[in-house]
């Protein structure tokens, strides 16, 4: 019998825990069974035979995040821990002048995020800085072109969910 199992783990974003507790993480078993007798079932086909297209099938599901994601309807990059989006992939609303934006805990930006700018400069999104030199000035009043006050909410939002203030 063949059995495909797929384990998600999650952290937190701002934690530097070790993964978290091994039960959570752990693929749920099932007792084997044995093989049913040779009689009037045997022309059923066994219940792994359907195995082989299951894995390629999960690969895709575990690619999109979309039941959980920050921005639903707009195609961006998420991971546990962060959101990479540029103008051309978020669509219409894209509200700041940057190539991307990362929503992220940094050891530079304490407890929010922060926008790369086109312009090689990093911008302030939300939180606090704790390596001065990093950030320069802030995106809600320098990048932000006051076009799509619902999607700057959005970005301050998903900031504070990926990454809340510690302090």
């Amino acid at each position: 019998m063949l059995v495909a199992g797929l384990i998600v783990m999650t952290a937190s974003a701002c934690g530097s825990g070790s993964g978290g507790d091994p039960a959570e993480s752990a693929p749920a078993t099932q007792p084997e069974s044995t093989p049913a007798p040779a009689s009037s079932e045997a022309s059923s086909p066994p219940p792994s035979d359907p195995s082989p297209s299951d894995p390629p099938a999960s690969e895709p599901a575990a690619s999109e995040p979309a039941s959980q994601s920050l921005f639903p309807g707009r195609t961006v990059r998420q991971s546990e821990d962060s959101v990479i989006a540029s103008r051309a992939s978020y669509g219409k609303g894209w509200p700041w002048k940057t190539s991307d934006v990362v929503l992220a805990c940094s050891d530079a930006v304490g407890g929010g995020a922060y926008l790369n700018a086109a312009n090689g400069e990093n911008y302030l999104l939300t939180g606090t800085i704790t390596r001065p030199g990093f950030v320069k000035g802030n995106a809600g009043t320098e990048l932000w072109n006051g076009k799509d006050g619902d999607a700057y909410a959005q970005w301050l939002d998903a900031g504070e969910t990926l990454c809340p203030d510690a302090g």
